[in-house]
């Protein structure tokens, strides 16, 4: 049998709580060991012991509320690219839509997140992506180089230190583009007194981006069922995220 290694270390890095004993008198904490990192497979109808602890382990990292994007990525990208999921479902798509009610896209667009966090971990910085949409506009950047390049933009021109979606899609914009990136945000200490319009803007991005996850799945689910009253919708608040960006960008 072969031995596989993928995403391993950070599904091992992962605390989980306790939970009650699974096959082999294994609780949770006798899951998360170095047995990730080289696991027996089993064969095409059936799972070897070893995968199925992983798929459990997994979909319980998962299941427990989608805590942390970067969790949740590699959990995924663990049962996609072990294909642990190939003795219940067909595809990997029809494993995300059916146990996880999302789509194949949105999946993916967590492990590529993922994927660009565990990037950004190489260089010293004061802050990492705090959430998928965070990271998922530098997943259109392929090299690795400019992924940390421009995530250390992102930090050094965040309006007052504080990092949103909008921010750093606009940073990648720029620079997909060979324009500058924006100026270098004032420090907190010359920030003007009272609530400005930039603050009201600021909360507006934020808000949004809360409901990241929420849009993305409404999209995909508007999509497969051509709902063209929650398309228009979602359309409606893409072009006002659009506009606040601007704004807040002529603001400063």
């Amino acid at each position: 049998m072969s031995k596989r290694r993928d995403f391993a270390d950070q599904i091992d890095a992962i605390e989980l709580p306790s939970a009650p004993v699974i096959q082999r008198g294994q609780g949770l904490d006798g899951l998360i060991t170095s047995q990730a990192t080289a696991i027996e497979v089993g064969t095409e109808t059936e799972l070897s012991l070893d995968e199925q602890d992983e798929l459990r382990r997994c979909e319980l990292i998962i299941e427990r509320g989608l805590k942390t994007f970067f969790e949740v990525g590699a959990a995924l990208a663990r049962v996609r690219d072990l294909r642990l999921y190939r003795t219940t479902h067909a595809t990997f798509e029809a494993y995300c839509h059916a146990r996880w009610d999302f789509s194949k896209t949105y999946a993916n667009n967590l492990i590529a997140a993922t994927s660009v966090r565990e990037n950004l971990t190489t260089i010293v910085v004061k802050q990492l992506p705090a959430n998928e949409a965070q990271a998922r506009p530098l997943t259109r950047l392929h090299d690795p180089e400019q992924q940390r390049e421009v995530w250390q933009q992102v930090l050094a021109t965040a309006p007052e230190g504080r990092v949103t979606a909008a921010h750093v899609e606009a940073v990648v914009r720029a620079f997909l583009m060979g324009t500058a990136a924006p100026p270098p945000a004032p420090s907190p200490a010359a920030a003007p007194a009272g609530r400005t319009l930039r603050h009201y803007l600021h909360e507006a991005h934020s808000l949004i981006e809360a409901y990241a996850p929420q849009l993305a799945r409404l999209r995909d689910t508007a999509q497969q069922t051509h709902d063209p009253a929650a398309l228009a919708v979602l359309d409606l608040l893409e072009r006002l995220t659009h506009l606040l960006a601007e704004a807040e960008q002529r603001g400063r």
